[in-house]
């Protein structure tokens, strides 16, 4: 019975044994390929294996199972056994693991709308700007308000009498009228076209642009002759039409 027993014993080392082997060079395969994961198995599983194995060996007390004819080969397997299991033993720990990459964070929820206003804390109040001290300096006096200015076309239309009163019922040239007005240097033109007082005072303002007088002369030349026909009662001619 005990003899079965061992014979069964004996032949399920040998096929560990052999187990163990092929587990090796898967390993080593493995480490060669790169596939670090896959040689960390066959090491755990072979490492499982050997520890299996010694206590199985521990157990008994001589070679269990093994043939008289065949003591050499169980000695060569023990020690074959022997050193993967020194082989296992110094890879398993520090066999090197695959990278792995760090799980995802998971996303945040989404913000309400207005929950963000509750939740953030309230900012300081920034300090007011710093103002420069005040510098005194002295104002301008109050202007005096401006009279409205008028119109140009009212202007031109509210004709002061530009004459002096003096010159009322006075008879006098052109050139007399022209000083007074302050006008001398207009005396040739009216030489030039040979007027005196009494063409003059048919002349219209169209007439007297026409000799190329400005229109500030041609003013102050009607004011004078309205003046003389109201001083003579309103008598006759055309001037300062227009």
């Amino acid at each position: 019975m005990d003899q079965r027993q061992s014979a069964r014993d004996a032949e399920g080392l040998d096929q560990m044994l052999l187990e163990n082997y092929a587990l090796i060079s898967a390993s080593h395969e493995q480490q060669n390929i790169g596939r670090l994961a896959d040689a960390l198995v066959y090491q755990r599983r072979l490492h499982a294996n050997l520890q299996s194995i010694v206590s199985a060996v521990a157990a008994s007390d001589a070679p269990v199972g093994l043939d008289p004819d065949s003591s050499a080969d169980a000695r060569d397997a023990t020690m074959a056994a022997r050193d993967a299991q020194r082989l296992a033993s110094a890879a398993a720990p520090d066999a090197p693991r695959v990278p792995t990459a760090p799980p995802l964070p998971a996303p945040p929820p989404q913000a309400l709308p207005g929950a963000g206003q509750w939740l953030q804390p309230p900012l300081a109040a920034a300090p007011p700007p710093l103002l420069p001290p005040p510098q005194h300096q002295q104002q301008p006096p109050p202007q005096q308000p401006l009279p409205p200015q008028q119109p140009q076309h009212q202007q031109q239309q509210q004709q002061p009498p530009i004459a002096p009163a003096w010159l009322a019922g006075v008879n006098m040239s052109v050139s007399g009228l022209l000083s007074t007005l302050g006008l001398p240097e207009y005396q040739p033109l009216f030489e030039e076209h040979r007027i005196d007082m009494a063409a003059l005072e048919l002349l219209s303002r169209d007439d007297l642009r026409g000799l190329g007088l400005p229109l500030g002369a041609v003013v102050k030349i009607e004011a004078a002759l309205r003046e003389q026909r109201r001083a003579r009662g309103g008598g006759g001619g055309g001037g300062g039409g227009g």
